[in-house]
């Protein structure tokens, strides 16, 4: 199994010894980490540390669950042992009251109050970034031209709000268009491009250049008519081509606005290629597309993905990087898809999520420790039903009020359990205004 495979094996519990773990009501149970020789693993076990450091294998991330025999040939061939956590019985020792949660943090009020606080201000700051695009698209559908002093704002406050507050800026990307402007599509674009950039190593000027490009992506879509645009259902043959031309219309329409735009003229024209060369209007490929391009390309299929519209329901984010992953080194480069994973995280910010006892939560932000353990504010009970949220920290190592260990069992789609991301971002992350 792939490293990817390895971290979206979501719907399986993580029973340390192959199975589910059965323990009478009132026993304790501990979390322990064992050394395990190679020739000795079993499907089901969790792996937290190898013989050697992880950059040294091909295993990409910290920690997974073993769910086939795949796996353990691959441990087996670059380690003779590894290291196991297991659920284990504590004699002795007086289950805590019900309702406790044991290795647990507080509720996590102070956290919560904090990130909303930084919400807020990111919010404030993107609303008025994304009011200023769209009224530059608007402009530049009148007039042809390109408020550049205005567009630089925009880029400024996006880079800014990626460098500060990464977490926040990204729980701010599950808000989606409502009016159709393409502003707040574009915006979320070069957001996500620009966190990309910054762990590929790019520097100040790079990522300014990365979020103009991320900004203009589509701007040749103005130009399409809007009965097309807005068509909801299969499109004609003709309505497939009209669409396609945005790429030569964004082109020419950047390259009119002189040699400041070079570089969102090529992604303009490019963001559609495949490094497979089976992409449009060229069909260029591998690094016949230039990176800003590339970059584009994986951004702006993710946030497609994931947004909701008339005719098609949005996926979740498990099912947008699985996409992701699958077109790797075909639709997208290869490297840059492990590396978009990697700065969004498995479980991005602003995530619905089901935990291993059947709370559901949404993904405050992750651990720089372990991108596989996030910080989830909890919104719903076992039974589906609101509750008093708290934050479960998984690199704390919590056990639920059955005496289990943690984990997110899956991810969930927007509007699972009539939970919308958006308006709970909007109600200022308080689930009794939505």
């Amino acid at each position: 199994m792939s490293w990817f495979g390895k971290l979206l094996g979501l719907n399986r519990d993580r029973a340390a010894d192959g199975g589910d773990v059965q323990r009478e009501p009132s026993a304790q149970l501990s979390l322990q980490r064992q050394v395990i020789d190679t020739n000795h693993l079993r499907i089901g076990m969790y792996v937290v540390e190898l013989d050697r450091p992880w950059s040294e294998t091909s295993f990409m991330f910290q920690g997974f669950t073993i769910e086939a025999q795949e796996d353990i040939d691959e441990l087996r061939a670059a380690c003779e042992f590894v290291y196991v956590e297991r659920l284990v019985e504590m004699p002795g020792r007086r289950p805590e009251p019900h309702g406790a949660v044991s290795h647990a943090p507080s509720d996590g009020a102070e956290e919560v109050s904090q990130l909303r606080e930084r919400v807020a201000e990111v919010s404030d700051c993107m609303a008025t970034a994304t009011s200023s695009l769209a009224s530059i698209f608007h402009n530049l559908h009148l007039d042809g031209q390109v408020d550049r002093e205005r567009l630089q704002a925009v880029v400024h406050d996006c880079i800014e709000s990626v460098l500060h507050d990464n977490n926040a800026t990204l729980l701010l990307t599950q808000i989606r268009d409502r009016d159709g402007d393409g502003a707040r599509h574009a915006m979320n674009v070069a957001i996500l491009a620009i966190t990309l950039g910054r762990l590929t190593g790019l520097g100040r000027e790079q990522l300014d250049v990365l979020g103009i490009c991320g900004l203009l992506h589509d701007v040749g879509k103005v130009r399409v008519p809007q009965e097309v645009l807005a068509k909801e259902g299969q499109l004609s043959r003709r309505e497939v081509e009209e669409i396609r031309r945005h790429t030569v219309h964004g082109r020419d329409l950047l390259l009119a606005q002189g040699k400041h735009y070079a570089a969102a003229a090529d992604v303009a024209y490019s963001h559609h290629e495949r490094v497979d060369g089976r992409g449009y209007p060229r069909g260029l490929s591998g690094c016949e597309i230039s990176l800003n391009a590339r970059v584009i390309s994986i951004a702006e299929a993710y946030d497609a993905i994931t947004t909701e519209t008339g005719y098609r329901a949005g996926r979740s984010a498990h099912e947008a990087q699985s996409i992701l992953y699958r077109n790797r080194g075909k639709q997208f480069d290869e490297e840059l898809v492990y590396k978009f994973i990697d700065s969004i995280g498995v479980f991005p910010p602003g995530s619905l999520v089901e935990m291993s006892n059947g709370e559901v939560g949404i993904i405050l932000g992750n651990n720089a420790m372990d991108k596989l353990k996030p910080r989830v504010l909890i919104l719903l009970d076992e039974s589906k039903q609101p509750c008093d949220q708290r934050v479960v920290d998984l690199v704390a190592q919590p056990i639920d009020q059955s005496g289990r260990q943690y984990h997110i069992r899956d991810t969930l789609r927007n509007g699972s359990h009539e939970l919308w991301v958006e308006d709970f971002i909007r109600s200022g992350l308080r689930l009794n205004q939505i």
